[in-house]
């Protein structure tokens, strides 16, 4: 006759002796364990050795301690509602669970609860590993970084890029609960019996209130995970920020963040803790992005309907990223909707862009598209400038995924971003250049959780001056190319461990500078500049791992290899004199194919998260990177126009030593974030341009060209809330950039080999970022932002030359430009108020640079006879407010 699992506790418990008796220390340490945990402990008293009676560690989850506990006894334990704890010998478990009689059969569960695992085996594990898949129950889309977590317990996992998960929990009766943002949480009462899978899908808050986040990881992970310096973003967030003429920018957003910054408006690039723009990793899909923006960098590259999630990595950056010592940030763009076809259009005072997203077989392929269209033409015309009526300014690009399960276990993706820009500046040139990016991979799911990632990307950038001016007509082009193949192994099975070993090797060709004149009356000479070619490969492996309840652990290291490579003409310099073209003494030229130099190293990553308490924690951190490819040029922002060069004979690799040190603290259940982080950063290596530089179509730039020492060092402050009617995050960064260039000789030196201030030096930086939900449709967004102003150099003096006046200059960057500060604001209506409506639309209404500040992005000066001796004036670029109205069609 079956029994419930009730009865089958009370038969045991009839042949056991109790929990009255036994000897007064064992007697004295269960009631320790009882009084802890509240809960009552049956044992028989033979089976106790009271010679290996330990200490209870009661400041352990109650699963840990018993385990710890009792390992020394032999003995193990069966828990029943929590409260009811029987104590078996492990050999007695073991006849249980091979005995005639199946125990497994004889279990009742309660109607509702789902089984995990096989009955029969019941009573054969302590532990169970259960695994799953999270996906959005309207596109079949994977959710990455959604929490899983059995109630009442300290385990807990998050899923990751495929949306699955796995941990290892103690056999039971629990509550699992799934969250993440902008999802209704999930609670499944399940009876874990043993190993197996649950995979659920979560509906998205539509009707629900929203919230603004620039993470999507577990909102705790703030506190346990070991890695700091990192951001991930909620793309939803970004598209509810004011924005600039209503274009929502994935680049510009990440200047809101600690330990962000850039040189000014219109600016394409962004610093991360006092790095060069040159010495971010930009990745999309696996594949590196060269130059990130449009229309000279007033709008990113990144169509913010084509991503899913970004993640940024200030510090704590993997062992499988690398070639930048600053950050990288990783793009990964949105899966198509494998249920059904949707889609939307939106309409700007610039822009114009449609996604479309659906299956291409149910269930099983889809496809995601976005295109983009943008034509600054009509704005230009009304201007009051003659030159700016007469250029023009326009980009398109088109991005898209292929998702496909191949088979159960592997799935293939393929990606793709075109672009195009073409800017002209009155009759006098035309500016335009094209990205073109791609990537496939293939993923593929062993059995025990470990997963095999391999991707092929090919990122292609070029750009082109056309210039039209009279008796120097002339078209130059130059351009970066690279190509990658890179395999991961992951080995994942839950509970905070995880392992991953890969391998990459990439290959660049960096065009670095053709002209020919365009017609027989130019002046200018055709010319070209060699070619620099590289391979560079690397192996890698980390670990994470959570040895106690208060430590989680990560380590790695990666091993790279550059080989600059030829056909490449090297040039050698008389070491007594400066390097210029007349201490040229010899030449060498190398082959196709010829190693001309290699560089190689370590590069060790490790971190720790110590919980000092509840929702309280320490991080400490140390990476080092080294970077092979550098932006040659002498300005302080990014321009689609920089030319790209390789380590070499003349230049070492930039290697960045990073340490940080960090404190976090959660409050009303994680609801509100806060966090300090200290860093400091040794760059050698770092390259500097000479006073006076010329880098036009120079061929043997080392001339123009100086290496040094860098550091940077700083404290981020940021206080984030995720929940409630008023959501967003403040942040204040203190950062200090400084350079040391010493030489041997005078002329290698730059402010007499002194220590000065980096181009992107801005010390204070302060972020205000905040959004109020007035009502289910309408939504208040605003966003202050205040900076120093970047370091310059200023004319202090000024003599006269044959006649001529020539104005002095102050050693490099003594001053500084004006502080910067902007205010911005939107409204915004989203949504309908039919649940079952075929169309949405939504409406932004923005004011960009409300109080119009005329921030300044240059300062230049103009020569007079008359003392001062020379006359600042003050470059705004965007100094005035810009009012915009977005609206989008949504077709669901």
């Amino acid at each position: 006759m079956k029994k419930n699992y009730y009865c089958f506790v009370l038969l045991l418990l009839f042949v056991f002796d109790g929990n009255a008796q036994g000897t007064p220390d064992w007697k004295t340490k269960i009631e320790q364990l009882e009084k802890a945990f509240g809960i009552d402990i049956y044992y028989r008293n033979e089976w106790v050795d009271a010679s290996k009676v330990t200490i209870p560690d009661t400041s352990l989850p109650r699963d840990q301690a018993l385990q710890a506990f009792l390992a020394p006894l032999s003995l193990s334990y069966i828990t029943y509602r929590k409260k009811l704890v029987v104590l078996l010998p492990d050999s007695t478990a073991r006849k249980f669970a091979s005995s005639s009689e199946d125990y497994g059969s004889q279990l009742k569960i309660p109607e509702g609860v789902t089984i995990i695992g096989d009955l029969k085996s019941f009573g054969t594990q302590r532990n169970a590993t259960i695994r799953g898949r999270i996906i959005d129950a309207n596109s079949g889309d994977p959710l990455v970084g959604a929490n899983v977590m059995l109630v009442g317990t300290n385990r807990s996992t998050s899923t990751n890029e495929k949306g699955e998960y796995s941990f290892q929990v103690p056999v039971g009766l629990y509550d699992l609960l799934i969250t993440t943002v902008g999802y209704i949480e999930e609670r499944k009462p399940v009876a874990i019996v043993g190993d197996g899978q649950l995979s659920t899908e979560l509906f998205d808050t539509t009707y629900e209130l929203e919230e603004i986040t620039i993470r999507e990881r577990a909102f705790e992970n703030n506190v346990t995970d070991a890695k700091m310096g990192i951001n991930s973003i909620d793309v939803a967030s970004i598209r509810r920020l004011p924005s600039f003429l209503g274009e929502a920018d994935v680049i510009k957003s990440l200047t809101f963040l600690p330990g962000v910054s850039s040189v000014g408006e219109g600016s394409s690039g962004f610093n991360v803790r006092g790095g060069n723009f040159d010495q971010n990793l930009i990745l999309m899909d696996g594949a590196p992005v060269f130059y990130p923006s449009h229309m000279l960098g007033f709008f990113s590259l990144i169509n913010s309907e084509m991503v899913d999630n970004l993640t940024l990595y200030r510090g704590g950056v993997p062992a499988k990223y690398g070639g930048r010592i600053s950050s990288v940030l990783d793009i990964r763009l949105k899966e198509g909707d494998k249920k059904r076809w949707n889609g939307n259009v939106g309409l700007g005072p610039i822009t114009s862009k449609a996604f479309a997203e659906g299956p291409l077989i149910k269930n099983k392929a889809s496809l995601a598209l976005g295109v983009r269209v943008a034509s600054a033409d009509w704005i230009l015309k009304r201007t009051r400038s003659i030159e700016l009526r007469e250029s023009g300014a326009r980009y398109i690009d088109f991005q898209g995924t292929i998702d496909a399960f191949v088979t159960d276990k592997d799935k293939v993706r393929l990606s793709g971003y075109m672009s195009g820009d073409r800017f002209s500046f009155a009759q006098d040139a035309i500016y335009s250049y094209q990205n073109n990016i791609y990537s496939v991979s293939w993923t593929h799911s062993f059995p025990q959780n470990i997963y095999l990632k391999v991707n092929g990307a090919s990122s292609d950038y070029d750009f082109e001056v056309e210039n039209t001016e009279t008796l120097r007509e002339y078209i130059m082009q130059s351009g970066i190319h690279y190509k990658d193949v890179k395999a991961d192994l992951t080995y994942d099975p839950g509970n905070g461990f995880q392992a991953e070993v890969g391998v990459l090797a990439g290959k660049y060709n960096i065009e670095r500078g053709e002209l020919e004149p365009t017609t027989i009356s130019s002046l200018e000479a055709a010319r070209s500049l060699q070619d620099m070619n590289g391979i560079e490969k690397a192996v890698y492996g980390s670990l994470e791992w959570k040895p106690a309840s208060w430590l989680t652990l990560s380590a790695g290291s990666r091993y790279t290899t550059f080989d600059q490579k030829g056909p490449l003409k090297i040039y050698s310099y008389d070491p007594a004199l400066a390097r210029d073209d007349d201490a040229i003494i010899d030449s060498t030229s190398y082959a196709k194919g010829d190693v001309i130099n290699t560089y190689s190293g370590f590069e060790p990553r490790g971190s720790a998260s110590i919980k000092i308490a509840e929702e309280q924690s320490i991080k400490i951190g140390y990476n080092r990177m080294r970077q092979y490819i550098n932006i040659v040029s002498n300005t302080a922002a990014v321009t689609p126009f920089d030319i790209w060069t390789t380590s070499g004979t003349h230049f070492k690799p930039v290697i960045g030593d990073q340490y940080g040190i960090g404190y976090f603290r959660n409050f009303t259940k994680n609801k509100l974030q806060t966090s300090v982080e200290l860093f400091y950063k040794e760059v050698q290596n770092v390259t500097e341009y000479k006073n006076n530089a010329d880098l036009f179509l120079k061929d043997n730039i080392e001339t123009e060209l100086l290496q040094g020492f860098g550091r940077s060092y700083g404290a981020e402050f940021l206080v984030q809330k995720d929940a409630g009617l008023l959501t967003g995050w403040v942040s204040y960064t203190y950062s200090r950039s400084l350079r040391t260039i010493n030489g041997e000789l005078e002329e290698q030196k730059i402010n007499r080999g002194k220590e000065y201030a980096a181009d992107f030096d801005k010390p204070h930086t302060l972020n205000i970022v905040s959004t109020y939900k007035l009502s289910r449709l309408w939504r208040f967004s605003g966003n202050f932002t205040y900076s120093t102003g970047r370091p310059t150099s200023y004319p202090i003096d000024k003599y006269v030359f044959n006649g001529i006046v020539v104005a002095q200059f102050s050693e490099r960057n003594q001053f500084r430009v004006p502080d910067y500060h902007r205010l911005d604001i939107a409204f915004s209506v989203d949504g309908t108020n039919k649940r079952k409506a075929k169309v949405e639309t939504s409406w932004t209404f923005s004011l960009y640079n409300v109080y119009g500040r005329k921030n300044a992005y240059s300062v230049f000066f103009s020569q007079r006879n008359s003392d001062p001796p020379v006359t600042p004036y003050k470059l705004a670029v965007l100094g005035i407010p810009f009012p915009s109205v977005t609206f989008n069609l949504k077709f669901l």
